[in-house]
């Protein structure tokens, strides 16, 4: 015999709800009939070109990884166990997140010059200057002393100190 029931209708206002730099959160709404069987699970067909991703919820919203800077397609299906598989929702088309852009860290300053100061029995001044490089906004420079070790200055730009250039 027949189930008392119909299959369910399809979901509707199929919606990207999150979006992060690795995945989407996908959310619907579920179908709305007096005369259907209840939706057990929602069958997903996620597509990227030629590829599909399926997929499958007992919820009304669906998680997944992706790579980023890609453009989809997903349907959402909803299924009964009474009464089998029901209507299938619209298309919707999104991208994924952007790819993050990489920050190159400057190079090496260049002109570097140190001029010896003066001396004494316990002490030895010396003048560092270099040349600004391309984006850099501060230097770290650290002194290295044979025998003995470096002092900051009265100023704080000595040891390992980040100054700007």
């Amino acid at each position: 015999p027949p189930p008392a029931c119909t299959t369910p209708g399809a979901p509707t206002n199929v919606r990207v709800e999150a979006t992060t730099e690795t995945g989407v959160e996908i959310c619907w709404d579920a179908p709305q009939s007096a005369t259907q069987c209840d939706v057990d699970s929602y069958n997903l067909d996620l597509t990227a070109g030629d590829t599909s991703i399926p997929g499958s919820s007992t919820s009304l919203c669906y998680s997944v990884l992706l790579p980023c800077d890609q453009d989809y397609t997903i349907t959402v299906q909803s299924v009964s166990n009474e009464a089998g598989a029901g209507g299938t929702s619209s298309p919707l088309s999104f991208s994924s997140a952007s790819c993050p852009t990489c920050v190159t860290a400057p190079g090496p300053p260049t002109g570097l010059s140190a001029v010896a100061g003066p001396t004494t029995a316990t002490s030895v001044t010396m003048d560092v200057s270099w040349s600004a490089v391309g984006d850099a906004n501060a230097y770290q420079y650290f002194c290295v002393v044979q025998g003995g070790s470096c002092q900051d200055t009265p100023e704080g730009s000595g040891l390992g100190e980040t100054v700007g250039g």
